[in-house]
């Protein structure tokens, strides 16, 4: 671990922790998130600054590219559980009622997806960004703000493919059809720190 982390947590401890200390000592028995947020590993994407949510607010799931795999009818995903899990849990267990995926500029992820996923040679790294292909099939008409590169057009096409993988599980499937559930698209252009969030009407990703 490097000494600048090392720091960090022994500043944490000696000098912030007193001020979160009532918020954790109430969420220690319960959470009850607003939203499941689904989005990438990047370290670049902070969540928790630009929705400007607290501790227990949000539900995070982050992996490379924010994919999810697509499910079975009969609720099996598609070679990986845990972000089913995820999903399940925040929907059966924490009774949320909103689901974001949010991708973001600049993505590494899209960057690979872009140029071809047989061309990369980490192998698992590869296999992963099969979730991405929907992305590259989209056939959804996406008006795109001017001067945004290829990769960042194919990041917030994955975004929204992604929402339809979301789609393919029961749960949620039963839960849109009772309206008791909202899918939402977000994606955040690290250059200028902005999130946009998609207009259905509009079939673009505006500034909120």
């Amino acid at each position: 671990m490097s000494e600048k982390l090392i720091a960090s947590i022994r500043h944490y401890n000696k000098n912030e922790r007193v001020h979160h200390l009532e918020v954790f000592k109430k969420l220690s028995d319960i959470q009850k998130p607003d939203a499941i947020f689904i989005g990438c590993s990047d370290s670049r994407v902070m969540p928790n600054l630009f929705s400007y949510s607290e501790p227990g607010e949000l539900f995070m799931v982050r992996n490379v590219g924010n994919f999810i795999p697509r499910s079975s009818m009969s609720g099996v995903a598609d070679g990986d559980e845990s972000e089913a899990a995820a999903i399940e849990y925040g929907l059966e267990h924490l009774n949320i009622d909103d689901i974001i995926v949010c991708g973001h500029s600049s993505c590494g992820a899209m960057q690979a997806l872009h140029s071809g996923r047989n061309n990369i040679h980490a192998i698992n790294l590869s296999k992963w960004l099969r979730h991405g292909d929907g992305a590259l099939k989209f056939k959804r008409k996406l008006v795109v703000e001017d001067g945004l590169s290829e990769v960042d057009q194919l990041s917030q096409k994955n975004v929204l493919a992604q929402i339809e993988n979301v789609k393919t599980y029961p749960i949620v499937i039963e839960l849109l059809k009772a309206n008791k559930l909202r899918l939402h698209a977000w994606w955040f252009n690290v250059e200028t720190a902005s999130i946009y969030v998609f207009n259905e009407t509009t079939s673009q990703f505006e500034l909120a």
